[in-house]
This record gives C-alpha cells, sequence and structure tokens, in this order.
C-alpha cells in the first residue's frame, strides 16, 4: 500500500504520546523513592496531550472532509476506527484531570485512581488503533496476532524514551539506570517482534494470483489484457503501490540502527555520565523516534491489499 505521511505522523505522534500517558499513570501516583520533582509531572503531561493532539491533527489531513469527522465517532458498534475516536477523546479526560492536580487545581490524593485511569484509557485508544488495521480482511499481512502488541510496544517504547530527557532535565542528578533499562528493553522488544513479523510476511503468499481472483485458479496465468481505467484513482493512488525489496531491507536495517542500536547506546552512555543535563538523553529520544517511523512506513508500504490484484500488470 502507499503510505500517507499523515497517516505514519499520526499513529507515530499519537502512540508517542499515549506511551508516555501510560508511563505517567503508573509514575506519579506510585513512585516514591526518590521523590519525582514536582515541574516533571506537568511539563511529561503537557508533551505527551501534545503529541496525542498533533497524532489526531494530522490524521485529520489524510480525510477527504476532515469537517465530516466527528460523523465517524457514531459507528462504534461496527467500526474499530469509531472506537478509537470514542476513546481518544475520552483519553483526555483523565489526562486534563492528572494535568490538574499536578499543577494544584485537585487534591494530590486524586493521582491514586486517575494515574491507572489514565494508563488504562491511553492502552485502550493504542489497541483501538492497532485492531483498526488488525480487523481488515482486505490486507492479509496485517491479518496477524503481533500487529496488537507492535502497537503497544512501539507505543510504549517511544513513550518510556520521551520521558528520559525530561526527567533529566526537571532533575539532573537524578540515577536514571532503570529507567533507561526499561526504555532499552520495550526498544529491543519492539524491533525484535517486527523482524519477526517482516520474516513471517516473506513466507506468506496470502495474496490470491489473478487466475484464482477472478474464479479460474486452474487456469494457470492470468494477465491483464487492458487496465481498469485510464486515469489514476484512489485505488491505484492509495491501495496499488509496490516497493523494492531490496530497498525494503535496507530501509528496515536503519531503523534498527537508529531505533534500536542508536537509541539504546545514547541511552546507556548517558545514565552511565554523572550528574547535570545529559544531551544523550534528548539523541536518544530522536534516533527512536526517527527508528519508529520509518519502521511505520514500512508497515504500509509492504502491505499489499488484495485489490492491487486486478489493478498490477502482471
Amino acid at each position: 500500500m502507499n503510505p500517507a505521511l499523515s497517516v505514519i505522523a499520526f499513529t507515530t505522534l499519537s502512540g508517542a504520546g499515549y506511551g508516555l500517558m501510560i508511563w505517567l499513570g503508573i509514575l506519579l501516583p506510585f513512585h516514591r523513592q526518590p521523590p519525582l520533582p514536582p515541574q516533571f509531572g506537568w511539563v511529561a503531561m503537557v508533551l505527551a496531550l501534545v503529541l496525542v493532539s498533533a497524532g489526531l491533527l494530522a490524521s485529520l489531513a489524510h480525510l477527504g472532509h476532515p469537517e465530516r469527522a466527528w460523523r465517524a465517532l457514531s459507528q462504534w458498534r461496527t467500526s474499530w476506527l469509531s472506537r478509537e475516536g470514542i476513546a481518544a477523546v475520552w483519553c483526555f479526560v483523565p489526562a486534563l484531570g492528572v494535568l490538574a492536580v499536578l499543577l494544584g487545581y485537585a487534591p494530590i490524593t486524586w493521582l491514586s485512581w486517575l494515574g491507572p485511569l489514565l494508563s488504562v484509557s491511553a492502552l485502550v485508544t493504542v489497541l483501538c488503533t492497532a485492531m483498526i488495521y488488525a480487523s481488515l480482511k482486505t490486507v492479509p499481512q496485517w491479518r496477524d496476532w503481533r500487529v496488537l502488541p507492535l502497537y503497544a510496544l512501539f507505543a510504549l517504547a517511544s513513550g518510556a524514551v520521551l520521558l528520559l530527557p525530561v526527567l533529566n532535565w526537571a532533575a539532573p542528578d537524578l540515577a536514571l539506570n532503570m529507567p533507561s533499562t526499561t526504555a532499552q528493553a520495550a526498544l529491543l522488544i519492539a524491533f525484535a517482534l517486527r523482524y519477526w513479523q517482516r520474516r513471517h510476511w516473506r513466507d506468506l503468499d496470502a495474496t490470491p494470483s489473478l487466475a484464482a481472483a477472478i474464479g479460474l485458479p486452474g487456469a494457470g496465468e492470468a494477465r491483464v489484457f487492458e487496465g481498469a481505467h485510464t486515469e489514476a484513482s484512489f485505488i491505484t493512488r492509495e491501495m496499488v503501490f509496490r516497493f523494492a525489496r531490496k530497498h525494503a531491507d535496507a530501509m528496515f536495517f536503519t531503523a534498527l540502527l537508529l531505533g534500536a542500536a542508536f537509541a539504546g547506546g545514547l541511552l546507556e552512555l548517558a545514565s552511565n555520565q554523572g550528574g547535570g543535563i545529559r544531551i544523550g538523553f534528548a539523541l536518544a529520544a530522536v534516533c527512536a523516534y526517527a527508528g519508529i517511523f520509518l519502521e511505520r512506513w514500512l508497515f504500509f508500504a509492504e502491505a499489499r491489499h488484495v485489490v492491487s490484484t486486478y489493478f498490477e500488470r502482471r
């Protein structure tokens, strides 16, 4: 399929924002020693809200009529897109509640239930996003059990990596070995699972042949005599896209290098340095996002919609 940059921006930006919310919902009410600095919580929460809002706005850019986006919320009984929209809107409620507590407008004791509610709400939203693609029978590669854990893992990984520069800024002398190890592990597991998924895709020949698609599986090789139309359409622009395997492998290697090797190495170097502002945490966040952005582009580019069988010339 032909990846639209607006969709890639939506899944990566909102995924990072929701991942940050998941970690904040766990850390803020339950972290005791050492105490977290007050400014860390509200700065991280504002960053998460900005990322989520930017991702949602990016998703609207992919719609033909963005002003009608609200109508998608009415189909929650049958549509994962509608469920995701409702979950995304709901997620702002506990997020703004936590922000109100952090800014002193609500009792601090509210964090004991607002924090877990925020984490669960953000995770549910990420899983609803994943189900939009995992539920599509027309894209065989996405009908894979790995899609849900991959979306969750990449959200957790990007959120954990973003958490570190904010925490380092708020508390320069705080030891960050344990949280940086968590971020490294999340990145490594996410990219390892993605590598396994790509290997599975290579062995999967789920797209029907043209002969089978027209109901003549025993007729041998069928060829397209004439195109369905003479000009480009939504189908040819969005659903029919070929990406050379050698370029895909090179791009995934780059994503692996940036998102796992470089980001993990920078986290290790920064966490083992002394006190003070450590630029390595910010650089690790940039590398991790770049790697995840490339990975998400490949997630769309390497998937083949079954309709491409009728439109690709053989």
